[in-house]
């Protein structure tokens, strides 16, 4: 099958009217000719591009993971000195976060919170989106915890499962 060359400002703006609309309407009452008129592409751009409505989502998803993360001082966690400090620090800074991203958290807080939006496979492939994005989240606690003396019967792992 002949790959899609994709035009990156479509792309871009597809994205941006996906973040918008599907962190207004959530899922089921996003229409997919709802973005393609305010992306100013045809709807047939974006099924040549995603193929259906639940791949545009998970492309979606991705794109708003992306953009925060683009964004993200990783500082605030891996100079913390405590885990005490790496909380109250991360709770700050996810507030800051949220306030400068907004549409993107609300989106990913919908796609998580409301799981019974999907059909049982879609949420799978939700949840895979979101598990891949918290591997990267261990890795930024894992520095401090490197530095905390953990009790003799508590391993790095199980402090890391309990997170």
């Amino acid at each position: 099958m002949k790959e899609i060359i994709k035009d990156p400002q479509k792309i871009e703006r597809i994205m941006s009217a996906s973040i918008r609309l599907f962190a207004k309407n959530r899922y089921q009452r996003t229409k997919v000719d709802e973005i393609a008129s305010e992306a100013e592409v045809s709807k047939g751009i974006i099924f040549r591009y995603f193929q259906n409505k639940t791949n545009l989502y998970l492309e979606t998803l991705k794109h708003a993971i992306e953009n925060i993360s683009q964004n993200i001082d990783y500082g605030v966690w891996t100079d913390s000195d405590s885990m005490s400090e790496l909380i109250v620090r991360a709770t700050a800074y996810k507030i800051k976060l949220q306030m400068k991203f907004p549409q993107e958290f609300k989106l990913l807080l919908d796609a998580y919170a409301n799981a019974n939006d999907f059909s049982k496979e879609m949420n799978e492939q939700v949840q895979k989106v979101y598990v891949m994005n918290m591997q990267d989240t261990t890795e930024l606690i894992k520095p401090v915890l490197n530095r905390l003396e953990l009790r003799d019967d508590v391993t790095l792992e199980d402090a890391l499962r309990l997170m």
